[in-house]
């Protein structure tokens, strides 16, 4: 019998944290649940970890791959899955106890396709809160609430790890996976796509998602600029049937991935700002991007790279913004 919840959990050189990450679904209140582990071409003991667990506790199935990203990882583990409900966990991250369980008590309440909660940033150190708040569930049905709820949701936080998704949902003969190779936001596409499959989705508080913050987590790797060209490329679909109050949400995305390309961007890629300003350029004479949608912090520095075709304002309030941040902390 197929369980409630597949836990697709990929794998990456995460050993130090591997532990606390397994032990945490092992003492999940609700147990009805599988966790697929993609060791994604390991080089530490993470492996071995992994096939430990896996001896351990049959819940625990166990696939070693060689290294190709996180999302084929997730992508391999959801093909892998059997769970009516697919979430996620990264091995370097954690639930709470009561985590799947707030899942279950929302979908049994409300009988969604799509549960969304909330998350802790955590240092591993810092002490955790007691429980997540409960009750409190939005739900939403037709298909603008959940078009509205969804792209002002995804645009800001995609991260899927805050999600269960029925199954039915990623399936199909347009099935919906992670896009391979893809290393900026590639969750927000993942659940923008979700949402066009979800007939009913509802939004829970319970923070019980531990999202532990290290320099070396991949969300803090070196950029290309490519990861900008290949987001505003995936991006484009999701312009042509949006609301306009949607197609600001987009927008805002896009230049929020702008300012997290300059601050993590490869200094010596030749020819890096040419392709981003382009692609701004061009996004902004198909609608695709719209200074309207950006915060107004940023306007000034986003209106003077469009006119100016370069960098220079822009640059300029980051590293005032960082300035005044380290003075204040």
């Amino acid at each position: 019998m197929s369980p409630l919840f597949s836990v697709v959990v990929p794998v990456r050189d995460v050993a130090p944290y591997l532990r606390e990450c397994l032990d945490s679904l092992l003492a999940q209140t609700f147990g009805d649940w599988e966790a697929v582990c993609v060791d994604d071409g390991s080089t530490d003991e993470s492996g071995a970890i992994l096939d430990e667990y896996a001896s351990r506790d049959g819940r625990f199935r166990v696939i070693h791959q060689a290294n190709a990203g996180v999302c084929a990882a997730r992508n391999l583990g959801i093909d892998m899955s059997g769970g009516e409900y697919v979430t996620f966990l990264d091995g370097d991250d954690a639930y709470e106890p009561f985590w799947l369980g707030s899942f279950k008590e929302a979908i049994d309440g409300t009988g969604a396709d799509l549960v969304r909660m909330r998350q802790i940033v955590w240092d591993g150190h810092a002490t955790r809160i007691a429980h997540g708040a409960r009750g409190g569930l939005k739900t939403y049905s037709s298909d603008r609430e959940i078009a509205d709820w969804g792209f002002a949701a995804y645009t800001a936080e995609g991260w899927s790890w805050l999600n269960a998704v029925r199954r039915s949902c990623l399936e199909g003969t347009d099935r919906v996976r992670f896009p391979v190779g893809m290393k900026l936001m590639e969750d927000n596409i993942f659940m923008l796509q979700v949402l066009r499959r979800v007939r009913k989705a509802c939004q829970g508080e319970v923070a019980g998602y531990l999202y532990r913050q290290r320099p070396s987590s991949a969300s803090a790797a070196t950029r290309s600029v490519q990861t900008v060209a290949r987001l505003f490329d995936e991006a484009a679909p999701f312009f042509a049937d949006a609301s306009k109050k949607n197609r600001r949400r987009l927008s805002w995305m896009l230049g929020g991935a702008v300012l997290e390309w300059r601050k993590f961007r490869d200094k010596a890629e030749a020819g890096a700002d040419e392709v981003a300003i382009g692609r701004l350029v061009n996004a902004g004479k198909s609608s695709m991007f719209s200074l309207s949608s950006v915060p107004a912090r940023w306007r000034l520095g986003f209106a003077a790279l469009l006119s100016l075709r370069t960098f220079s304002v822009l640059d300029s309030l980051l590293r005032a913004q960082r300035f005044l941040f380290d003075i204040r902390h």
